[in-house]
Parts: structure tokens; sequence; C-alpha cells
């Protein structure tokens, strides 16, 4: 109705093409994939840390290397991308849930699929921690805001959705796409682009994503060390294609296993108050959202 509204008559294709496509993506999922994904709702966990891009397989090579790890399990996700995960997730049905969750979020498909109304608070990490010079939100920003927040509210649930080890690479030299605002073509190549174009060889790319992961998970190390939780789960919203039935990155509605499929690692946390982060939230009443959207686009060269 927006485009109506905007440009008449004319708007009116342009908003049965949306509608057509919405329909056509809601008939995928529920014929590909609805039948075998399971909403995180329906499972046990007190803290779900979601790491973007997160896969089976990455999980499985790191896993030695943190106790927290353990055994790698799978969950079905509803979304192989970020945008998709948040429409088949935070439901209807599930609203008396959303109610007592707490929920971090460095991920900005929270701009059109999340409404803060819903949580017992919604923390949208990308609004004020994003990092111009990394081209993404730091892990270290998302632990600390996470931490602050878990210490003030009294949630039956929490969320901490890191962005990593989606691209950007913050370790490795490769120039990956940046992360930002919904509907907006970052710079720098997406995965696919880097090894068809820019020559960088699957083990490269993989290494450098593993690598990625591993500095998350430094920092999710920080986190539980700093909450209480008795049960909690790193996992993922979606995972990541590395050329696997010729897909790469996480495509949405591309219902290949590898997107589909997700780790789940259970283990607990205990607050040991060792990290006291300082985080005073924006004042509300003097913030304007657009003007935070608009001050990232421009440091990318969109304004």
């Amino acid at each position: 109705m927006e485009d109506i509204d905007e440009h008449g008559v004319r708007g009116l294709s342009k908003t049965l093409r949306s509608a057509g496509r919405y329909v056509s993506n809601e008939f995928r999922y529920r014929v590909s994939h609805a039948p075998e994904a399971t909403n995180v709702y329906d499972r046990e966990w007190d803290l779900l840390i979601l790491l973007d891009c997160a896969t089976v397989d990455m999980m499985e090579e790191v896993r030695d290397e943190y106790e927290f790890v353990g055994t790698v399990g799978e969950h079905i996700s509803p979304g192989t991308c970020s945008d998709e995960w948040m429409n088949h997730t935070f439901t209807g049905r599930y609203r008396n849930e959303m109610a007592r969750t707490l929920h971090v979020t460095a991920n900005t498909s929270s701009e059109r699929r999340l409404d803060a109304d819903r949580f017992l608070h919604l923390e949208e990490v990308w609004r004020d921690g994003w990092d111009a010079d990394l081209g993404t939100i730091p892990a270290r920003t998302v632990t600390d805001r996470a931490i602050s927040l878990t210490r003030e509210y009294d949630a039956d649930r929490t969320i901490v959705h890191y962005m990593q080890p989606h691209l950007p690479f913050v370790e490795a030299d490769i120039d990956g796409n940046v992360v930002t605002p919904v509907g907006v073509e970052g710079e720098g190549y997406t995965l696919g682009e880097l090894h068809d174009e820019c020559g960088y060889r699957r083990d490269e790319l993989w290494e450098a994503s593993v690598e990625n992961l591993r500095y998350v998970l430094d920092d999710v190390a920080v986190l539980l060390d700093n909450v209480d939780a008795d049960t909690v789960v790193v996992s993922s919203d979606h995972g990541q294609a590395f050329g696997e039935d010729g897909v790469w990155s996480h495509p949405c509605y591309t219902y290949v296993d590898v997107l589909k499929t997700v780790p789940w690692c259970v283990t607990s946390a205990s607050d040991t108050g060792t990290r006291r982060p300082s985080y005073e939230p924006a004042d509300e009443s003097e913030s304007d959202p657009q003007v935070d959207l608009d001050e990232k686009l421009a440091a990318l060269g969109y304004k």
C-alpha cells in the first residue's frame, strides 16, 4: 500500500509484484522447509546465542578449542537467511514467550522484521554500535551490551545475536561485504564473488570464516563468565554455503542442507562478575534512528 500511496496507480503494479514474490517465497517455504524446521521457542534454553552464518562443520572444527562448545548437535532452522529466520521465528504463536524475552541483536534485519513492543526488551546494537573501520558490529560491543542488560532485566529467556562469523572478515585481509542496513548493497565482495571473481580458493575462504568464528567465540567465553543461565545454547539463525550444490553464502529461500542445518551446542553460564561494562541506554526522545542509518550509509558512500 505504501507504493500506491506514494506513486498512485503506477505503484499498484509494484505492490502486486512485491506481494507475488512474498506469496511465492511463502509457498516455497511451506512446501520445502516448514515441515522439518523447528522454532527455537519450542526447544529448551534460557540463553540462546546466535552466531550468524555458523555451520555445523565450522563448529566441529573448533570444538576442541572451546570447552563450552562440547558436543555439536544439530537444529533445523526455519530460515536460510536472517530476514527469513526472524520472519518465521517471531510469530504471533509465540507472543507470550517473546514478551518475556530479552533480545540483544547486532543483525540489521531487525529493522523491518522485529517489533520492540513485542519483547521484554529489544536492543538493536547495530543502531549505535556499528564500527566504520571494521564495517560490522564488533563482538565485544554485543557482549558488553548483553552483560549489562541481562543484569538489568529479569528475563525468562535471553537471545544474543552476534554478527560473526558473517562477513566481513575481522581478522583476515580479505575484502568481504560490510554489514549494512537491510536493502542496502554493502561495499566489498560476497563470498561467491570472492571465489568466482577474485580468485580466492574455497579453503582460503573457509579458513578466514573459521577465524571469524574463533573471533566471536572468544567473546562468547567472556559472556558466559558474566551471565547466569542454567541452559545455554550456542547456535545460528542459518548456515553458510561454500559451493555446496553450487551455492555460495546464504541466499534467502534456498533450501540446501548447509543453510538449513545449524549447530546446537548446549552448555551453561555463571556470572563471576569479572567484567562490568559501562553502558548508558540512548535517550529515545533525543535519538532519531533514521539519523543513525543515514550516518552509516554516509560512511559507506551511499549518502
